[in-house]
């Protein structure tokens, strides 16, 4: 029979480089965030703001076809979620966890 050989793992996911979780972090005001994550979604969100604030007309249009798109293609996802969590209430209603 052969014997099996574990491979040996490494002290860390990252090979012993010596990255720690948080190391990126900034402590701002007792709040702990990656700065560059932060940052890229700051942006994202006042991007999104201001151009749907200032292109209202146009932001409602794209909204009211999405919105229009998704209820076409997949209500019936919406009407299979809907019933389960009415039956998980109702289930919850009979049982001892009430």
């Amino acid at each position: 029979m052969k014997k099996e050989t574990e491979t040996p793992r490494p002290q860390s996911v990252y090979g012993g480089r010596g990255y720690r979780r948080g190391r990126d972090n900034v402590r701002i005001l007792g709040l702990d965030f990656n700065a560059r994550v932060f940052v890229v979604s700051a942006v994202l969100i006042v991007a999104f703001v201001v151009l749907g604030t200032a292109f209202q007309e146009k932001t409602a249009e794209v909204f009211r076809d999405m919105h229009q798109w998704i209820v076409t293609r997949f209500y019936w996802l919406f009407m299979i979620a809907t019933n389960l969590i009415l039956l998980f209430c109702l289930a919850l209603v009979v049982s001892p966890l009430a």
